[in-house]
């Protein structure tokens, strides 16, 4: 076990192996969206090994994050995720790089982040606004860089019911089905985005009329989606999986 690898992985080697977990703290993972997917990506990487972090998110702590967002704790209510998230990165891993970015995405910030940041191995895409969330992807198949996209989460209690695939796969997710419409119009091949989802169908969205307390006010006033814990969990735990089996594997993406 040597300075990079550090003892906090010793029952990850076991499992491993030495070179692959050498592979690990020397690949650079981004992630975009830090809420309940993103948030438990970013504990499945940094406890098994990845050492280079890029966290871009532009929101704060506020009490709706609190069912579902590892980081989310009342010492952390008005402050960037990004920079709670990294706080806990470096409390896992002291010696772990990260570079976090308190961003609003259009296409000039997201084409900027993957133009200036070092190399990035792989990323994982948890944006749950659909315009950000399309253009991060573009851009990402542009530059080249592989990644996993989540669908929606919310409304959705079954763990059971979340698998890997392709984005033309998806079924029971309205965020997919809009995404789909986006991406064909842009002539991109839906059938090579792969996603992490759920084939359990959500509940629907309350109606509300005014933001809450604390919420970053952008577009139209949403309707307020239900969550659970460990749905989201689950979507981030796989998709951190999915991460470190490419980096350690090179499965083609």
């Amino acid at each position: 076990m040597d300075q990079i690898t550090g003892r906090q992985f010793e029952r990850t080697e076991i499992l491993i192996g030495e070179k692959k977990l050498k592979l690990l703290a020397e690949s650079r993972i981004a992630i975009f969206g830090l809420g309940g997917v993103g948030s438990f990506a970013i504990e499945g990487l940094v406890r098994s090994g990845i050492n280079k972090f890029l966290l871009i998110d532009f929101d704060k702590i506020c009490y709706s994050n609190f069912n579902r967002q590892i980081m989310a704790t009342e010492k952390a209510i008005g402050i960037n995720k990004v920079d709670i998230m990294k706080e806990r990165i470096n409390s896992i891993n002291s010696r772990a790089e990260v570079l976090s970015l308190s961003e609003f995405l259009n296409i000039e910030t997201i084409e900027n982040i993957l133009k200036e940041t070092q190399k990035i191995d792989f990323c994982i895409e948890a944006i749950d606004s659909l315009n950000p969330k399309t253009k991060v992807i573009k851009s990402l198949l542009k530059y080249n860089i592989p990644f996993i996209s989540s669908m929606g989460a919310g409304g959705r209690i079954s763990p059971f019911m979340v698998k890997e695939g392709t984005l033309n796969e998806v079924k029971t997710c309205d965020l997919a089905k809009r995404l789909k419409k986006k991406l064909k119009k842009e002539h991109i091949n839906i059938e090579e985005i792969k996603v992490v989802y759920s084939t359990e169908k959500a509940k629907k969205p309350v109606a509300r009329q005014t933001w809450e307390e604390g919420e970053f006010q952008r577009g139209r006033i949403r309707g307020k989606q239900g969550s659970i814990c460990f749905v989201p969990a689950v979507f981030g735990m796989c998709m951190a999986y999915i991460a470190i089996r490419y980096i350690t594997e090179k499965i083609d993406f």
